[in-house]
C-alpha cells in the first residue's frame, strides 16, 4: 500500500525529472570580505570541471501535493524517503522546529567553508551559502577563479510547502556527480547541520562572517572527521 502511495504521490517518470540550467548567483562582495580569514595555503587547487546543472523544480512539479496533504507527517516522511531511496541524491525530512533554528542561524551567518576529506589524503575547501530556502556548496578554489560563474557542486533544496500544516520540511540534495560522490554530499550536509545546531561550532560560523580577521581555519580542520564517520583527525595540507 505504501509503495503504491509513493508511486501515486510522486509519480513522475525519470524523463520528467529533466535538468535545466540553474546558476544561482554567489555573493561576491560578502565572500571576498569573509575569505580574508583563510590564508592562501588552505585553498585547494583543482582542475576546471564541466558541470551538470541541478534539478530546478518546485515541489508541486514532481509530487502530488494534494495527496501528500492528506497524509500524516509519518507517512509523508516514509513516502519522501522511499521515493529517493534508489536515486543518487540525498533526502531527509526535517521537523519544523529544527528547520526554523537552522534557517535563522544560517541567515545570520550565511557563508562558511567546510573542508571535505579525500580518501587519498588532504581535503578540498568547499564554500557554502544560503539563498532563501536553498543551500549551495561549491569549490572555494573554483569560486576564486570563476567568481559568480562558479557552478554549485551540491544544491540542497528545502521544500517548505507542508511546514505549516504538517510540521515538516522536505529536503533534497542534488550533487554534481562529475565532482562529488553521494557519500561526500551526505558528509557536507551532515557537517552543515552539526555546525548550525551545535552552539560551540556555530560560533565559528559567526566569527567567519562577522569577524573574519579572528577566524582560525585550524579550528575547523581539527574538527574534521572521515567520510565514514570516524573521529576527527588533523588532515594533510598543501602549501
Amino acid at each position: 500500500v505504501m509503495i503504491r502511495r509513493v508511486v501515486s504521490h510522486i509519480g513522475l517518470s525519470a524523463r520528467t525529472l529533466s535538468y535545466r540550467t540553474l546558476t544561482p548567483p554567489l555573493h561576491t562582495l560578502s565572500i571576498t570580505y569573509s575569505a580574508r580569514a583563510l590564508p592562501p595555503k588552505y585553498y585547494t587547487t583543482a582542475r576546471h570541471f564541466s558541470t551538470l546543472p541541478p534539478m530546478n523544480k518546485s515541489l508541486g512539479e514532481f509530487t502530488r501535493l494534494d495527496l501528500l496533504r492528506k497524509e500524516t507527517p509519518e507517512n509523508i516522511e516514509h513516502i519522501w524517503l522511499e521515493y529517493h531511496k534508489a536515486k543518487d541524491v540525498i533526502s531527509a525530512v526535517v521537523p519544523a522546529e529544527t528547520w526554523a533554528k537552522m534557517k535563522a542561524k544560517a541567515k545570520a551567518a550565511p557563508l562558511f567553508v567546510f573542508p571535505l576529506p579525500k580518501p587519498e589524503g588532504g581535503y578540498l575547501s568547499i564554500l557554502w551559502q544560503i539563498q532563501d530556502d536553498l543551500f549551495l556548496f561549491t569549490s572555494l578554489d573554483q569560486y576564486k577563479k570563476m567568481g559568480r560563474s562558479a557552478t554549485p557542486w551540491l544544491t540542497v533544496r528545502n521544500y517548505t510547502d507542508l511546514v505549516e500544516e504538517k510540521g515538516v520540511v522536505l529536503m533534497r540534495g542534488d550533487p554534481n556527480h562529475e565532482v562529488l560522490k553521494p557519500m561526500e554530499a551526505q558528509y557536507l550536509i551532515n557537517q552543515l547541520q552539526v555546525y548550525l545546531l551545535d552552539d560551540s561550532r556555530y560560533k565559528l560560523m559567526v566569527t567567519f562572517n562577522k569577524h573574519p580577521s579572528m577566524f582560525n581555519f585550524e579550528d575547523v580542520l581539527k574538527d574534521m572527521g572521515g567520510l565514514d564517520g570516524t573521529a576527527p583527525t588533523k588532515p594533510e595540507t598543501k602549501e
